[in-house]
Order: C-alpha cells, then structure tokens, then sequence
C-alpha cells in the first residue's frame, strides 16, 4: 500500500510538474503575444497620431486656400482698376502728344516764314504775288 502511495505522489507530482511546464509555456507565449500587440498598438497609435496630423494640416489647408482665393481676386480687380487707369493716361498723354505735334509744326512753319522774309529782304527781292 505505501508503494501504490508513493507510486501515486510520484504520478501526481510528476503530472503536476508537466501542467506546471506547460502552463509556463504558455505564459511565455502569451507573455510573447502581449509584447508584439503592444508594438502593434504604438505603431498604431504613432500612424494615427501622424495622420491627425496630416488632416489638420490639410484642413488648414483648405482655410488658407480660400483665403488666398480671396486675396487673389482682390489683386485681379486692383489689376483691372490700374489698367483701366493706364489706359486713361495713355489717351491724355496722346492728346497731349497732339497738342504738341501742331504747337511744334505752328512753331516751325513761322519761323520758316520769317527766314524766307528776312532773305528775301536781304537780297532785296520782291515776294511773288499772292493770287
């Protein structure tokens, strides 16, 4: 009888010893298992982080877009106000041009005029008749 007992301590022993072994293994791979899913959830978490970052930026973007959409109608309308005004000043500088076109041939016709007078008056010749 004490033989049988101590065979059956030794079995017991023994199988508590194999399910003491396996449930370390497991733990161990279990333990293996939470190490990578915690790596996955930090890359996860970093990749999200970065694309939070990416859409408020873009949508910043998008803000800063219609501003400078705004601003670049309000630049095109100035455009069109100073070439209306170039093309004013453009006209006024051509009147002017004319005016001085005619003051200048006025200018020149007269004292063509008198130079003909004075050599004629020099030279002591008669101006041909007028008709």
């Amino acid at each position: 009888m004490t033989e049988n007992l101590q065979r059956e301590v030794a079995n017991s022993i023994k199988s508590l010893f194999d399910l003491t072994s396996r449930m370390d293994e497991r733990v161990k791979m279990m333990v293996e298992k939470q190490s990578q899913l915690e790596d996955k959830i930090d890359n996860l978490s970093k990749t999200q982080a970065d694309l939070t970052t990416q859409v408020t930026v873009l949508d910043g973007g998008q803000v800063g877009l219609s501003k400078l959409s705004s601003s670049l109608e309000e630049i095109e309308d100035e455009i069109v106000e100073i070439d209306i005004r170039l093309r004013g000043a453009e006209k006024t500088n051509s009147s002017f041009e004319k005016k001085w076109s005619y003051f200048l041939g006025f200018i020149r016709d007269t004292v063509w005029v008198i130079v003909v007078c004075y050599l004629l008056y020099k030279l002591n010749l008669q101006a041909p008749p007028l008709p």
